[in-house]
């Protein structure tokens, strides 16, 4: 409800993340606006996978939701509101089995990066990662580069131009760097 200001910017999140997922539609409900919500998804309104639903009076969150789960047509419902956006992945902490060491930064814990996040230490060590895997490109990392680190940062980079991204303070890998095949 009058949220015109936000609502493309949520749109066009989920949209982007979401482009090499065909399944995936997004139910924009009006909640009977006042401001000039109607322009601000005027862009999305010619998109087969924007489906958007107008109440004439303002009848609250719980009715919108309501109507949003109603219009779906997916098994699966995600609720997003419009004034927040989809993420594209989360990397967790990684902990050197060893020594017990934490192998990366967690002071940014909790706080949503894009590719500027890989340039300014937010990102910073050795992370476990998530993606949604339905809103990544066909290959998101490149085959051909005779680099190994670095061919990760280069896919982390592109992805953080579309989507953002969430580390979160918990340990879901443990690392073994007694193999001597490990890089240094």
């Amino acid at each position: 409800y009058n949220r015109a200001s936000l609502v493309g910017r949520t749109i066009k999140s989920v949209l982007q993340l979401a482009e090499n997922d065909r399944d995936v539609e997004v139910v924009v409900i009006d909640d009977g606006s006042t401001d000039d919500f109607a322009g601000a998804i005027t862009p999305f309104q010619s998109s087969e996978r924007v489906k958007i639903v107008r109440f004439s009076e303002n009848r609250g969150q719980n009715a919108a939701r309501n109507a949003g789960f109603h219009a779906a047509s997916g098994e699966i419902v995600s609720l997003i509101d419009s004034d927040d956006e989809k993420i594209l992945g989360v990397f967790t902490a990684t902990q050197n089995m060893r020594t017990g060491q934490m192998m990366c930064a967690l002071d940014a814990s909790n706080k949503c990066f894009d590719y500027r996040g890989f340039l300014d230490g937010t990102y910073s060590g050795e992370y476990h990662m998530f993606l949604r895997k339905g809103m990544l490109p066909p290959q998101p990392f490149e085959e051909n580069l005779g680099i190994k680190r670095s061919c990760t940062l280069l896919t982390w980079l592109k992805l953080g131009q579309v989507g953002a991204f969430v580390i979160l303070p918990i340990v879901t890998r443990l690392y073994d760097d007694t193999g001597n095949d490990r890089m240094g």
